[in-house]
């Protein structure tokens, strides 16, 4: 599963991006009055949305489903729409703003009315959203308001939990384990009667959320701190990949092109890494391919054994339904120092992109997914060795030059 964070923010805030998250590149969670921009600034459109969650009626949940339906009829043409899960009374609010949006009887209102399946969520009842078994919570808030649990073959991945005061109940959600839990928070620093805030998740994460869990808090009034303690806060472009055994994100993903998305690469995927490791190569400059054919050869049993034992971790990028660039991990045993006493070292290798598909942010994703991993993995620090193309990307995402030096021995 991959989650990206197209906004953050309440009904009151200071400018941030509405509240919404998209799943897989075709699943919308909230539909805030801005959504439509929120999907165009991470590379995704209105048509391709096959799925809608929405959460209650309040306007900065609802007010932007009138726009992104419109921009799916006119994209797809009519034709399917995409299924909307809400409750009843969010579903009849949302053709009502359609009907004030443009005016009643417009075409688009029926499409809406018609072809756009209705899937009525309510606590307990278990439905799909995309390929994800699905369940909702009862939140605590002035509307009647539901959180959403997406899980894939038993396995809790991702929860969310919106508008809500503080409540017992609550906690309980948490304890269910998910993945990665993404709450409201928009009471933190402040009233906490109506939203509950990261004070109210501090003083009860060791006894009630397991350590497994990844908390993030979105729905803010203005930007935060990028964590407090176990809470972090929610940026608008933050990427996550999901999967049973955890989360990886990715700080701020970069957009990508429409239908782009990246992958950890396969034992299978050695061979075309190896390829791309070999044009690497020719692009900085090596002139002998026979050299560069044996280099391959060699790289891909290396490539091929590091992705088995787990000493190598690589990711693809897809798009246009081929790989068009790559990079990886190699983690290695070191001795320690004494500003680093870990008994392991991160270099970050390989990292290639197709030339058709170079300046379409996918080495600044690359290299974020990357950088995430080994934070993740408890690494004090990464290293790589930089060309001159790639040495602008990485000074940009906080590399430095070292004071390593080498020598040729033949």
């Amino acid at each position: 599963m991959r989650v990206r964070v197209l906004g953050t923010g309440g009904f009151l805030n200071s400018g941030l991006r509405g509240n919404a998250f998209l799943v897989d590149g075709r699943l919308l969670v909230e539909t805030p009055p801005d959504i439509v921009a929120s999907l165009g600034a991470a590379g995704a459109r209105a048509g391709a949305i096959e799925e809608l969650f929405i959460s209650h009626a309040h306007g900065d949940h609802v007010f932007g489903a009138p726009f992104l339906l419109f921009n799916a009829w006119k994209e797809r043409g009519g034709g399917k729409g995409p299924r909307i899960v809400a409750a009843r009374a969010t579903r009849e609010r949302i053709l009502e703003l359609a009907a004030l949006a443009i005016r009643p009887g417009h075409p688009y209102v029926a499409w809406i009315r018609d072809e756009c399946e209705s899937v009525e969520a309510a606590p307990g009842t278990g439905f799909s959203f995309g390929p994800y078994e699905a369940e909702c919570y009862p939140m605590f808030h002035e509307l009647p308001t539901l959180g959403l649990g997406l899980r894939e073959r038993g396995g809790l991945l991702f929860q969310y939990l919106p508008d809500t005061r503080w409540d017992e109940r609550v906690g309980a959600y948490l304890s269910l384990g998910a993945r990665l839990a993404v709450c409201d928070l928009n009471g933190t620093g402040g009233d906490r009667s109506v939203h509950m805030g990261a004070e109210d998740l501090e003083e009860r994460l060791d006894e009630l959320v397991p350590a497994g869990t990844r908390l993030l808090g979105t729905h803010l009034s203005g930007p935060m701190e990028a964590r407090r303690g176990r809470v972090e806060f929610a940026r608008e472009g933050m990427t996550f990949r999901i999967a049973a055994d955890g989360v990886v994100g990715a700080d701020m993903a970069a957009p990508l092109p429409d239908g782009a998305l990246i992958r950890e690469a396969l034992v299978a995927d050695a061979e075309l890494i190896a390829r791309q490791r070999a044009a690497m190569f020719v692009d900085m400059g090596s002139k002998d391919l026979e050299d560069v054919e044996r280099m391959r050869v060699a790289a891909e049993r290396e490539i091929a054994r590091g992705l088995k034992d787990g000493s190598y971790r690589a990711w693809l990028a897809e798009a246009g339904g081929e790989v068009v660039a790559g990079g990886g991990v190699i983690v290695a045993p070191f001795q320690p120092t004494p500003t680093d006493p870990a008994l392991r070292r991160a270099w970050i290798v390989n990292v290639y992109v197709a030339p058709e598909w170079r300046a379409r942010g996918f080495a600044h994703a690359l290299m974020r997914v990357m950088v995430a991993w080994c934070r993740e993995q408890g690494f004090g620090a990464v290293s790589l060795h930089a060309s001159e193309a790639g040495r602008p990307i990485y000074e940009e995402l906080g590399f430095s030059r070292t004071n390593e030096m080498r020598l040729a021995l033949g």
